[in-house]
């Protein structure tokens, strides 16, 4: 039970950290039309439902192969076209982490474009334009420590959105 809460904490606070880089993001050219939805725990991209822990192979066979992949502390997968980057705590190993990015961050494995498919969690249409009452509505909580993150616990899940005036990255951690 502590290794998990380790685990947690330590992705916890590693997406923080990733959410906080992009405070000084710009906006980029919008990627294609992927579709994403999250409810309950299952997680559908473009028709095709998987539960965590997801592998990398699970997302290729939907989004294709990665553009690029990144070997820095995890193993980062960009999908440039599409906004999403996944993240392995070793290579081959579970996904440990699915971003999807509606705003540039710099660094160097941030995708090229931003996400410019649907996004749905539990049933609330998200997307760069939402509001914080569309996060709430969902079933987010502000933190009250940092009020530009969201957040909500799903099991053995953690959903962290990074809002700065519209969505700037929405995250499953595992």
């Amino acid at each position: 039970m502590q290794n998990l809460v380790n685990k947690s904490i330590l992705f916890t606070v590693a997406s923080l950290l990733l959410l906080l880089a992009s405070c000084d993001s710009a906006p980029l050219q919008q990627g294609s039309g992927t579709k994403i939805g999250f409810s309950r725990g299952k997680l559908t991209i473009n028709e095709v439902e998987h539960r965590f822990p997801l592998e990398l192979k699970d997302l290729t066979e939907i989004m294709g192969p990665p553009d690029r992949t990144t070997h820095l502390e995890n193993v980062l997968s960009t999908w440039d076209e599409s906004g999403i980057v996944a993240y392995e705590a070793t290579a081959g190993g579970p996904i440990i982490c699915l971003s999807v990015s509606f705003v540039h961050r710099d660094y160097e494995f941030a995708p090229a474009k931003n996400y410019f498919g649907g996004l749905e969690y539990e049933g609330v249409a998200l997307s760069s334009d939402s509001s914080p009452a569309d996060l709430i509505k969902s079933g987010l909580v502000q933190d009250d420590v940092l009020p530009f993150i969201y957040s909500a616990i799903q099991g053995e899940l953690e959903i962290i959105v990074n809002y700065d005036n519209g969505l700037v990255a929405f995250s499953i951690n595992h």
